[in-house]
């Protein structure tokens, strides 16, 4: 497994024109792609901004919400300090989270400026790493590869969840759509449905958990 820092830049970016009308920088903690016949899932982003700002985020936000790019189901906010807000967006679509989706690469933050994005991606190797760039260039982004290494799970997962992982990945049960049901991997496996679902979910859990508090 790798972990990728890329460069990603478009003038045209939902993120990086936020980021712009407001005149603030800000991070993206977390997304979490969904596929509920479209693709759209939840971003929690962090702003170190007065409150007065956070408006204007808001309402860039809402401007720049379409069909094309990420449309918008709600926002909330929570104030950790007077100059310290996180945004947590509902999105009933993004063309990010079809970009993960397609590719299989995990997302691991992201620092949005008024110039470019920073991505901070993991990827089981250079299959999926091309088909997340491929992906963003489809979308006018212009990439590059700041650093990449390797990064090693021994210790965190226990070899039967990276037995588990490794043949529901070769087997496409992570592409979109998926290429193996839950049931047919579980026949791969030799085990239940239901044994194979927790130990895919334990994993994701610990590979999330190593991520966040790295």
């Amino acid at each position: 497994m790798y972990e990728v820092l890329i460069k990603a830049c478009n003038k045209e970016s939902f993120l990086l024109n936020v980021a712009k009308d407001s005149c603030v920088d800000y991070k993206v903690l977390q997304l979490m792609p969904t596929y509920n016949g479209s693709i759209g899932g939840t971003m929690l982003c962090e702003f170190n901004t007065s409150v007065d700002k956070v408006d204007d985020v808001i309402s860039s936000i809402n401007n720049y919400s379409s069909d094309l790019v990420g449309s918008i189901d709600y926002i909330e906010i929570e104030k950790k300090s007077e100059e310290e807000f996180y945004l947590l967006l509902k999105l009933g679509y993004y063309f990010g989270s079809e970009v993960f989706l397609r590719s299989g690469c995990l997302f691991n933050g992201c620092r949005c400026d008024q110039n470019c994005l920073m991505l901070n991606i993991f990827t089981c190797g250079n299959g999926s790493l091309y088909e997340f760039i491929k992906s963003l260039k489809e979308h006018n982004y212009k990439v590059d590869i700041v650093k990449k290494r390797n990064f090693d799970l021994n210790g965190n997962l226990t070899n039967r969840q990276k037995n588990v992982l490794k043949k529901a990945y070769d087997y496409g049960y992570f592409d979109i759509p998926k290429r193996i049901s839950l049931k047919e991997l579980s026949n791969e496996i030799g085990i239940s449905p239901s044994s194979t679902d927790e130990i895919i979910k334990r994993a994701q859990k610990k590979i999330t958990s190593t991520y966040l508090v790295r």
